[in-house]
């Protein structure tokens, strides 16, 4: 019996062990009909996005973008050719992005630019060129990401190279396709690719646009400089009126047919008479340009000037190259009494009729205004359609010629143009009696 009883006591020993030591099978795994483990049903990632049942395709959260106009350089003349970046527009960037390459949209002809950049902090990050035609665009990746700190924001700008103009004759007038004297353009931003997290989205939005340029082979600029006296004490004495330089960019020469000044008198009983010009020292003949008072419409040797303007259109233009010429106006006053004054102003041309290049045309035959009629077909009537008071050319065309037309493409060029855009011309000059 204790035989017996001893080996039942151990056989329930080792049923227990074997039963506590036995492998436990896993549960299935459940799988669709394609035999593919299901992702969670929704969630929210480490990036921000959502993981989304219909196959666990993960959705960034790219939030809003906002990039801003930011001092945008303001519309000027852009010389054309060389090897030379030009600001166009600048930007800034939200805190805490990272921007992999950035889509900039032309409004104009792609043939105006040569090359298009990205930079910042006066480095070029990326560039890309515009698809031949208007109004196109084209994307820049970055040769690394536009980094903005988490609590700043970061700028950048669009950088453009202008090629050499060409001229109408080699065009044959055709102005779309070819880089020309007076094409103007603008571009904008309306794209970004960015970094969410590690993902990589595109934030699409309204173009935001950069102002208007337009393109010459050179440009002058005016100076105003210091008379001798700001004081005249006698009439019928000569006295300096107003004095001016005329450069030239280093691109090149420019052309000078007209000038206009504005002349205010406060007295009761003053007046300029036999207003004349110097270049230099050396005054101009009389017979080299013809002098308009734009109020009386007269030439006479002494007239009569009181508030008004004073119109120089010279016979044969004035080529001005490098540091340029410097003129002098002057007069002889009379009619003055202590505490009177005269105030002489160089005239520009406002942005009315916006860029504007053509033929010179007259107004009576003066050359006081701009004919922007098509290349090789000058307006008939001897008249511009476009009012200028200052006129000058870039000496673009092949060959240049500084006539008034009347008709005859053969006596005038199609590369002259109004003051608009030209720096320093608003500096007024007193001079006290």
């Amino acid at each position: 019996m204790r035989i017996l009883f001893a080996c039942l006591v151990l056989g329930f020993i080792l049923a227990g062990c074997y039963k506590s030591h036995r492998l436990v099978e896993p549960a299935p795994v459940p799988t669709d009909d394609a035999g593919e483990m299901p992702t969670p049903d929704g969630g929210i990632t480490e990036d921000g996005g959502t993981i989304e049942p219909d196959g666990g395709v993960i959705t960034p959260d790219a939030g809003t973008f906002v990039l801003e106009a930011y001092e945008m350089r303001p519309s000027t003349i852009l010389i054309a050719g060389g090897d030379v970046w030009h600001n166009v527009a600048t930007y800034r960037v939200p805190a805490d992005e990272s921007l992999a390459s950035i889509e900039v949209t032309l409004d104009g002809d792609a043939a105006d630019i040569q090359e298009v950049a990205i930079a910042a902090d006066g480095y070029v990050l990326g560039t890309g060129r515009f698809p031949s035609g208007t109004d196109t665009a084209t994307r820049i990746p970055l040769d690394e990401p536009f980094v903005t700190p988490r609590d700043a924001t970061r700028t950048f700008m669009v950088w453009v190279k202008i090629p050499s103009v060409v001229s109408n004759a080699s065009s044959g007038g055709v102005r779309d396709g070819f880089p020309m004297s007076g094409d103007s353009f603008r571009v904008g931003v309306h794209a970004v690719e960015r970094y969410v997290g590690s993902v990589l989205v595109t934030s699409d939005f309204d173009p935001v646009m950069g102002n208007e340029f337009v393109i010459r082979k050179s440009r002058p600029t005016f100076t105003r400089q210091m008379l001798a006296n700001f004081m005249f004490s006698n009439d019928d004495m000569e006295v300096d009126l107003y004095r001016f330089q005329v450069t030239a960019d280093a691109a090149g020469s420019i052309g000078l047919r007209a000038v206009r000044f504005s002349v205010g008198i406060t007295s009761a009983t003053g007046r300029v008479c036999n207003v004349r010009i110097r270049r230099g020292s050396t005054e101009i003949p009389r017979t080299e340009y013809f002098l308009r008072d734009g109020r009386m419409g007269g030439s006479e040797s002494c007239w009569s000037m009181l508030s008004g303007t004073i119109l120089i259109y010279f016979f044969n233009e004035e080529t001005v190259t490098g540091s340029g010429n410097e003129y002098t106006v002057f007069g002889t006053p009379g009619g003055f009494v202590a505490g009177d004054s005269i105030v002489t102003t160089l005239v520009g041309d406002d942005a009315t009729d916006g860029f504007v290049t053509g033929y010179i045309g007259g107004l009576g035959g003066f050359g006081q205004s701009i004919d922007t009629s098509p290349w090789g077909s000058p307006s008939g009537t001897c008249n511009g359609d476009v009012g200028a008071s200052l006129i000058w050319s870039d000496l673009s065309e092949i060959p240049h010629l500084a006539a008034n037309p009347c008709g005859d493409a053969s006596r005038g060029s199609r590369d002259w143009t109004n003051g608009y855009l030209i720096e320093d011309l608003t500096q007024t000059q007193t001079l006290t009696r």
